[in-house]
């Protein structure tokens, strides 16, 4: 009704949303021995705003889980995880890449991302590919939130180094599981027969 109370509050709008986006990729991996691999991976996370700063940024990756949906396991986190660019780590160091909560996380989960900026979260891991073929697919999510805990921005990591491959920057319309394709190199031996 015209006479309502508060009839007149003006309607929230952002002109500059928190826009985030994360990328993965394996850099490199060593076979250990057997069907045991050390996977080097590394994640880049993006702000896409050119004004806004991306708040209480966090990295989950439940790395273990989605190995296992393809025969893999993870046997442990054999290097960091590191990070580069304006963000900083669980201080408790509780990533392990399997179970749930505060072993998938990477970051702090306090920090700001300043506006397009930056980092880039590094990691090694330990695949044992039970002979398998593969490719052992996995994806991590990057997320913003309010103080108060309320999540703002969600985003699946795309294979590769850039958030957005697409640059239209939505980095929410790219994504796609990050492969480890283990090396299988066959030895043929030829029998010659000679006269």
């Amino acid at each position: 009704l015209p006479n309502d109370a508060n009839e007149d509050d003006p309607t929230p709008f952002d002109p500059d949303p928190q826009v985030i986006g994360v990328s993965k990729e394996v850099t490199g991996f060593v076979l250990v021995g057997g069907t045991v691999y050390d996977v080097d991976y590394s994640l880049s996370v993006e702000n896409f705003s050119p004004t806004t700063d991306a708040t209480n940024v966090q990295v989950t990756d439940d790395l273990a889980a989605q190995l296992l949906a393809d025969g893999a396991n993870l046997l442990s986190i054999e290097a960091g995880p590191t990070v580069v660019g304006g963000l900083t780590l669980d201080n408790a160091g509780t990533f392990t890449g399997s179970g749930a909560g505060a072993s998938l996380e990477m970051l702090d989960g306090s920090q700001e991302l300043a506006p397009l900026g930056i980092a880039t979260i590094t990691f090694t891991a330990r695949i044992d590919t039970n002979g398998a073929a593969g490719p052992f697919n996995n994806q991590a999510t990057a997320t913003t939130e309010t103080d108060g805990g309320t999540v703002i921005y969600t985003d699946l990591s795309v294979n590769g180094a850039d958030p957005d491959p697409d640059g239209n920057n939505d980095p929410s319309d790219d994504g796609g599981d990050t492969p480890f394709h283990p090396q299988v190199i066959g030895i043929a031996k030829a029998i010659t027969a000679t006269r």
